[in-house]
């Protein structure tokens, strides 16, 4: 877990009971600090998180399901504190809209912070309105946070009462895999759960749809009158994959061919069609890799991790000592296309800096020029310098923290032999 959870904790505890009991807290976990804190942008071992945890059931005399649901609600309005305010108040118009995003929000900053294993949302509509949450993480036990997490989103952002209840609790895979059924308690009018897909149009909004209605029945839904070519297409768009019910791959962009041609020769030779689940896995969402389950979700954002023996490295870097093999993942938007019965996968590449795009093979030519990843990746190679600088001037501050704490202590112990050798007056 990255500091920023402890600090979170940290300041959950000294705001509510203080300080001292945050000092207790911490002598009970039998975790030292020698005066310092949690660094936000350090990544600590599970083990201390759980430790913790633990600490703050004994000292608060609370149940562990009672003191994850606080820390929950305290954690949003944390977040809201150190700069995410303005993000989270943008994610969706409604709940449903706002946990897809938070989803996506959680990938991208397990690119933007090294070694975060983020857990996983996907929110499917209940049969009476109500919505249900599917929540994924490799970290058990700890889901009664989005609980808390729930309820203080439906009251910050959309001012309602929610009720989050845990409905089903079972594995997927080496992931816990958590059904949470939401519903509003104060429902007047509208819900603020799902999206309002049937709203009042004006007379203005009526007059253009009408006139995009008649512009699309002019338009032919024949594929063969579509004007451009595959070859277009596969320049315009370098990272994009068709496949068809049986995931073969009919179509794929250059930049993924010039990548993992090799798997395209190697299929031919052998005299079959080269899968989708051949080249990857899906990482978010977390669902079923079939076509119909893949098709249910088009309105999110997927990625998938290309498998072992997809990329060709160059031949200098496949060797570098310490590293490890490397990873291409893309990001992008599952299409269904009805026409043919199959479906496009509008994507481009993400990884984590510059040095891993040298290592994979990927360079900026590969991607369209209309491709954010773009700036992406030469603003993640700047926020780099600047997150390195931040994590040192955090050590700094916290080795100050600790000799200020020495300093202290030798002062006390000073006092201490002065007032036993001096006489009192």
């Amino acid at each position: 877990q990255y500091g920023f959870i402890h600090c979170a904790l940290e300041d959950l505890v000294t705001k509510k009971f203080g300080a001292e009991t945050w000092k207790l807290l911490l002598e009970k976990s039998g975790i030292t600090m020698h005066g310092a804190s949690f660094l936000m942008h350090k990544v600590y071992t599970d083990e201390v998180t759980l430790k913790l945890v633990g600490a703050a059931c004994e000292v608060l005399g609370l149940d562990l399901d009672t003191c994850l649901e606080a820390f929950g609600e305290h954690f949003l309005y944390f977040c809201q504190q150190h700069g995410y305010d303005h993000i989270l108040r943008v994610l969706g118009s409604n709940m449903a809209d706002f946990l897809t995003n938070l989803d996506n929000l959680h990938d991208h900053l397990a690119s933007t912070y090294p070694g975060m294993r983020a857990p996983s949302f996907r929110v499917t509509p209940g049969p009476n309105g109500e919505i249900l949450l599917h929540y994924y993480s490799d970290r058990k036990g700890l889901h009664p946070i989005v609980l808390g997490i729930v309820k203080v989103v439906g009251k910050q952002f959309f001012n309602t009462e929610v009720s989050a209840n845990i409905s089903v609790v079972s594995e997927f895979g080496d992931r816990a895999h958590v059904t949470l059924e939401i519903t509003e308690l104060n429902k007047e009018g509208k819900s603020s759960l799902l999206p309002r897909y049937h709203c009042s149009v004006s007379p203005c909004a009526r007059l253009r749809l009408l006139y995009i209605g008649n512009v699309l029945e002019t338009l032919s839904n024949r594929p063969e009158d579509l004007p451009m070519g595959v070859k277009t297409m596969c320049a315009a768009f370098p990272f994009h994959v068709v496949f068809g019910k049986d995931f073969g791959v009919v179509q794929a962009g250059k930049g993924l061919l010039r990548l993992a041609g090799h798997l395209w020769k190697r299929s031919r030779a052998q005299g079959r069609r080269l899968k989708f689940d051949d080249l990857f896995e899906i990482s978010r969402p977390v669902i079923d890799c079939t076509f119909e389950s893949i098709r249910s979700y088009c309105n999110q954002v997927f990625v998938v991790q290309a498998r072992e023996g997809v990329l060709q490295c160059p031949r200098e870097e496949a060797g570098s000592p310490g590293q490890g093999r490397p990873l291409l993942r893309l990001k992008g938007q599952m299409v269904s296309v009805e026409e043919t019965q199959s479906i496009l996968f509008l994507c481009s590449p993400r990884v984590k800096d510059i040095d891993d795009m040298r290592r994979i093979g990927l360079f900026f030519s590969d991607l369209a020029i209309h491709d954010p990843a773009r700036e992406l990746f030469l603003r993640s190679h700047h926020h780099r310098g600047e997150r390195e600088l931040i994590e040192k001037l955090d050590e700094a501050t916290n080795r100050l923290k600790m000799l200020q704490s020495k300093l202290d202590e030798d002062k006390k112990k000073t006092e201490e032999l002065l007032h036993s050798i001096l006489p009192s007056k």
